[in-house]
């Protein structure tokens, strides 16, 4: 499968976008002390960096499934072409 760099160029976007807000949220919710009880004991318990990664990660595996979910909806909708049908 052929993928353009076009679509490797806008994944890497979004991607980096999720990441960087994500870890301004968490350096905020941190220095503020707004971090849940539940998410300082999920560090604890699994280590930090591993947490710290999951937490990250987070925004980019909801975006990646929202998108996937649109793209499946748009694809169903869609109307057939013609080569399709034979």
């Amino acid at each position: 499968m052929k993928v353009s760099k076009q679509t490797v160029a806008r994944e890497w976007l979004i991607f980096l976008a999720c990441l960087c807000l994500a870890l301004f949220v968490t350096l905020v919710a941190v220095s503020c002390g707004v971090l849940p009880r539940k998410v300082i004991h999920f560090w604890e318990t699994h280590g930090e960096l591993r947490g710290l990664a999951l937490l990250l990660l987070f925004p980019y595996l909801i975006v990646t499934l929202l998108r996937s979910i649109f793209w499946s909806i748009k694809t169903l909708v869609a109307p057939r072409s013609q080569s399709e049908h034979s």
